[in-house]
C-alpha cells in the first residue's frame, strides 16, 4: 500500500506538458486576452540588473541598468518576446509578441495588440534539418 502512494505522489509531481497545447488551442484572435494569457501560462516580468561589463559595440551610451526576465509556471515556458512600438500617422501603435510552449520544446507565437487582445497565434515553424 505504501508503494502504490509513494508511486502515485511521485507521478502527480511531473508537470504535464498536454495542458500547454491544449491551452493554447483554445485560445481564438479577438477574443483571447494578455489578461487570459498571464493568468494560464503564470507569466510575471522581473528586471534584473545588467552586468557591469561595458558595452563593446556602443561606446557612446550607457546600456540600461536592467532588462527584462520573463518567466512562466512549468509547464509553460517563453521561449522568446519582442515588443513594437510605433507612431504612424499620428497613430500610436503597440504589438507584443510571446514565442510559447512547453518545457520541451516551443509551440506557437502570440501575438497581442496595444489593447492587450490576441490579434494572431501561429505555429513555431519548424527548423530546417542541417
Amino acid at each position: 500500500m505504501a508503494l502504490i502512494a509513494f508511486a502515485t505522489g511521485c507521478s502527480s509531481s511531473q508537470p504535464d506538458v498536454t495542458v500547454v497545447a491544449q491551452t493554447l488551442q483554445s485560445y481564438q484572435p479577438g477574443k483571447t486576452t494578455l489578461a487570459e494569457f498571464i493568468k494560464d501560462s503564470g507569466l510575471t516580468v522581473t528586471n534584473q540588473p545588467n552586468s557591469s561589463q561595458p558595452p563593446y559595440l556602443s561606446q557612446d551610451s550607457s546600456p540600461p541598468a536592467t532588462h527584462q526576465v520573463y518567466t512562466a509556471v512549468k509547464p509553460w515556458w517563453i521561449y522568446e518576446t519582442s515588443e513594437n512600438m510605433s507612431f504612424i500617422h499620428l497613430k500610436f501603435s503597440q504589438t507584443q509578441k510571446y514565442v510559447v510552449g512547453d518545457i520541451h520544446h516551443p509551440i506557437s507565437i502570440l501575438t497581442f495588440d496595444g489593447t492587450g487582445t490576441l490579434t494572431s497565434i501561429s505555429p513555431v515553424p519548424a527548423k530546417p534539418n542541417n
